[in-house]
């Protein structure tokens, strides 16, 4: 399986470190490729060191401004831009899964939202909420969709999970990903 893991590159407290190790442990013993931003460092570094170490494969997809960051070694491939980088990124992939970061984090995991909300991908997005990071995400999209704001039911579009074990429970709960040439039109969105 291939899964895309949008994540932080900074450096950020034990917790989310911790998690991030886990579930890159977890993939990689699982034998999945790491579809991933290729930034060597922070929970990005973290994550992939522990896929690898278990027996998983990685591919990162980086942009030119950022390249200087890149894994030695890694497959690699360089975006022309952000917009470039989260399509290559979510092109393909299997299931997507969203790891704590900040606004570019936020910024592809809309994306993905957007894809699933339109029925323009059938690949399973999942947060790993560790110690309820994107509780307040959560909560915001409920409320969009009370007030008609999310034409979908939240768990239509998206998992949220507090362990990189549910993690993968999700992934192995879903069905196999179709492509999207074969999903329905998309429904319009209510006024």
């Amino acid at each position: 399986m291939r899964i895309t893991v949008f994540l932080s590159s900074n450096p950020v407290p034990d917790r989310y470190q911790q998690a991030a190790q886990r579930l890159g442990h977890l993939i990689g013993e699982a034998g999945h490729t790491v579809i991933w931003g290729g930034t060597d460092l922070g929970l990005m570094k973290i994550l992939v060191d522990a896929a690898e170490e278990a027996g998983g494969k990685s591919e990162g997809i980086s942009v030119g401004f950022l390249q200087r960051y890149t894994r030695p070694g890694s497959a690699m491939v360089i975006a022309q831009n952000l917009a470039d980088r989260k399509e290559q990124l979510l092109a393909g992939t299997d299931a997507v899964v969203v790891v704590a970061g900040g606004t570019g984090t936020l910024d592809e995991a809309t994306d993905a939202i957007e894809l699933r909300r339109h029925g323009m991908t059938s690949a399973p997005l999942i947060f790993l909420s560790t110690d309820g990071f994107y509780r307040p995400l959560q909560e915001l999209l409920d409320r969009m969709h009370e007030e008609d704001f999310l034409n979908v039911p939240l768990e239509d579009v998206a998992t949220f999970v507090d362990t990189p074990e549910e993690v993968m429970a999700a992934l192995r709960a879903t069905p196999a990903r179709v492509p999207a040439e074969e999903l329905t039109a998309v429904q319009p969105e209510r006024s």
